[in-house]
């Protein structure tokens, strides 16, 4: 544990720090890849967001806003940490942590955005929420299944069993009242401070067209063949583009 959230460090203690950040319904688990191939080199962090995981629930006041909660919880583990380190987030995860680095940019060295969350909640998107939680009810029935499907989809065993055992921590209460809220996404990768590379599907729709972002912090890469989750769907075309830009920050 690290403050609020269930936080779980992989590496040595000496190694440069590196926080990954999950999207909703996963959970600091769901990184299995991702830990193997860079903690021989980093000291990684692999955080729970609230109401994910092992982590605590939402109060009651919190859930009044829980972008805002899960915000400041990010802010709260990146305070503990004895550097700045490069936040690498999913989807949630994402917009979590463009929002931390807007509002203190001096806690983030760098930000890697894997298909971020950086979308308005729109009627049509509650509605795919809704059928999202209808499916998560069942899901420990459905379970091996489900495991079955990403692997034959191209994940590594590991990362679907990780994905599958995440679904049956979530709070569902939480996901009844999750809403994003409004959000430019020109405006926000616009206004960070901080080195950011953007990966995401070709056909992304919640990532602005790379054409409307001007700033020189942030680079996008749009790539072809891939889903929301780019590192389980190409993991070798994500790790090569992720551990160059993190080479290039040296």
């Amino acid at each position: 544990m690290s403050g609020s959230l269930s936080v779980n460090v992989h590496g040595q203690p000496h190694d440069p720090a590196l926080v990954l950040v999950h999207g909703v319904t996963d959970a600091g688990t769901t990184w299995p890849d991702a830990v193997a191939h860079w903690s021989a080199d980093w000291r990684v962090h692999t955080v729970s967001l609230r109401g994910h995981g092992e982590s605590p629930r939402f109060t009651e006041e919190q859930a009044g806003d829980m972008v805002a909660t899960h915000v400041a919880d990010l802010v709260e583990v990146l305070e503990g940490i004895d550097e700045s380190p490069v936040v690498v987030g999913h989807s949630l995860g994402g917009r979590t942590a463009v929002l931390a680095a807007l509002q203190r940019p001096q806690l983030v060295r760098a930000l890697v955005l894997e298909d971020p969350a950086l979308m308005d909640t729109t009627p049509h998107r509650r509605r795919e929420m809704r059928l999202w939680i209808d499916g998560l009810k069942d899901f420990g029935q459905r379970k091996d299944t489900e495991i079955a499907r990403q692997i034959e989809a191209g994940w590594s065993a590991a990362e679907a069993q990780a994905w599958a055992a995440s679904k049956l921590q979530v709070d569902l209460r939480m996901m009844e009242l999750l809403d994003f809220g409004p959000m430019d996404r020109d405006e926000v990768l616009n206004g960070l401070a901080v080195p950011t590379l953007v990966l995401a599907p070709s056909d992304s729709t919640i990532v602005p067209s790379p054409e409307r972002v001007t700033n020189p912090q942030v680079r996008m890469e749009l790539l072809d063949g891939v889903g929301h989750c780019v590192r389980r769907d190409d993991p070798e075309s994500y790790f090569r583009i992720v551990d160059a830009f993190l080479a290039s920050l040296s």
